[in-house]
């Protein structure tokens, strides 16, 4: 599901930004997965390992002896190739001028669609083992239509005719790119031609670059969302939303603390309580890693989708928290040009 919910949002990206963003989880997804179920490096911790442990016989299944195959196939491909950019792709950096140098490093989604096929691909032949080996008791009964799920219809129909919320996000994924780029030369000169008079315009441009990330992340994050097909699709996106908002406002605490209080005002003290107050304690392990946590991502996924009025909730936090980014982003904006004019005149 996460796997087809990135292809499917790949598929539906209008700038490219949005396609990087969506290529990255697709990435984060396919070494998880990996990992979860084939991993040398974690050999005691793989379902797999754990399969075989359990039940020895397995070994002498042909198809079983054919899987291990495939995913053999998948770790010569996988494992070398996307290690490093996984790490990279699911946290942010220290610094965030080299997550943007990551993030725009993107130039193809072929090798990772191709890859997603072949997993797929496995993950058919692993069903086909479990289905021969263990009989599971599958409720087919059809649900009758909750008024819950009738409401969150009418709101996610509601956000994506809702012009102002979706020209927001189409305009901060629209120009995030082009802002990075400008943002990464101009950093590049003054770490390379400044002097030490130069520091704090230079952690100004980290902080700053730090929210266009975040901003444009999670603007790629709600259009998945809001044009999803299903419940299911959107809970995938969903996830990540929580993803983004823990893994950048803990980056953006550690470089807020390095601020000057000269710089610092009560609106920007306002501000970055607000956004502190977003982080989701936790929960951000939980929905990543697939190996630790299954039982814990499964539970999320489905409570999400039996209370479809968790969805909304999910979507209806991320405007404030936009908007309060922006907010902070033009303060800094105007500290920074204060800050290059009081260093010129100096």
């Amino acid at each position: 599901m996460d796997l087809c919910a990135s292809i499917r949002a790949c598929l539906r990206y209008e700038n490219s930004y949005e396609r990087r963003y969506h290529i990255k989880y697709m990435i984060v997804n396919l070494y998880e997965a990996y990992s979860a179920f084939y991993n040398e490096a974690s050999d005691r911790k793989s379902y797999i390992a754990k399969w075989e442990s359990r039940n020895p016989s397995i070994k002498d299944d042909e198809v079983y002896v054919a899987l291990c195959k495939e995913l053999e196939g998948l770790r010569v491909q996988l494992h070398d190739d996307i290690k490093d950019s996984r790490n990279s792709f699911a946290h942010y950096d220290d610094d965030p001028i080299e997550t943007a140098k990551f993030i725009l490093g993107i130039d193809s989604e072929e090798k990772p669609t191709r890859w997603s096929c072949d997993l797929l691909k496995v993950f058919h032949m692993m069903k086909k083992v479990c289905e021969t080996r263990h009989k599971f008791v599958i409720d087919a009964s059809v649900q009758s239509i909750s008024l819950e799920t009738i409401i969150v219809g009418l709101v996610r129909k509601q956000l994506r005719s809702n012009k102002d919320l979706i020209e927001c996000v189409m305009e901060v994924s629209g120009t995030a790119e082009k802002d990075l780029r400008e943002d990464i030369c101009s950093f590049e000169f003054i770490k390379k031609y400044g002097d030490n008079s130069q520091e704090i315009v230079l952690l100004l441009m980290r902080i700053n670059v730090l929210i266009q990330i975040m901003r444009a992340d999670l603007a790629s994050a709600v259009k998945a969302c809001i044009y999803s097909d299903s419940d299911m699709e959107c809970v995938m996106q969903i996830r990540r939303l929580v993803i983004i908002r823990q893994e950048g406002i803990g980056h953006l605490q550690d470089l807020w603390s390095q601020m000057p209080e000269t710089l610092i005002d009560k609106e920007d003290n306002a501000h970055i309580e607000a956004i502190k107050n977003e982080i989701l304690n936790g929960e951000r392990n939980k929905l990543l890693h697939y190996r630790y946590r299954s039982s814990d991502y499964i539970k999320f996924c489905y409570a999400y989708c039996s209370n479809s009025l968790n969805m909304i909730n999910g979507l209806i936090d991320v405007p404030p928290l936009l908007n309060e980014l922006t907010a902070l982003e033009q303060s800094l904006t105007r500290k920074l040009l204060r800050v290059r004019d009081e260093n010129l005149h100096n």
